[in-house]
C-alpha cells in the first residue's frame, strides 16, 4: 500500500506517481485517501492495469487503464460525442 498523487485523470485511465516498482500488465487497486464521502465512500477502490511506467525523480510515473466501472474522483467527465456521417 502506498499513498500517491494523480497527475492526469480521464474517464478511462490516469497517470500517477509511485515509488514502488510496477511492470506493464500489473493490476493495481486505487482509492481516495480521505476522499469525498459523497462521491467515493471510504474503502471503495477501482482496479486499473498498468500500461507503462517510467523513471521520475526518486520514483516513477505510471500510466494505467481502468478495468471496471467507477469514478473515484469528485468530478463529472464530459460525454463522448459520436461523429455522424454527412
Amino acid at each position: 500500500m502506498e499513498r500517491t498523487e494523480t497527475m492526469d485523470v480521464s474517464e478511462s485511465g490516469l497517470r500517477f506517481w509511485l515509488q514502488a516498482a510496477v511492470d506493464p500488465g500489473a493490476i493495481v487497486a486505487l482509492g481516495l485517501a480521505g476522499g469525498q464521502p459523497e462521491r467515493s465512500p471510504a474503502g471503495e477502490v477501482v482496479m486499473f492495469q498498468v500500461v507503462w511506467a517510467a523513471p521520475h525523480g526518486d520514483g516513477r510515473q505510471v500510466g494505467a487503464q481502468k478495468l471496471q466501472a467507477g469514478n473515484l474522483w469528485p468530478m463529472n467527465f464530459p460525454k463522448r460525442h459520436e461523429q455522424r456521417s454527412p
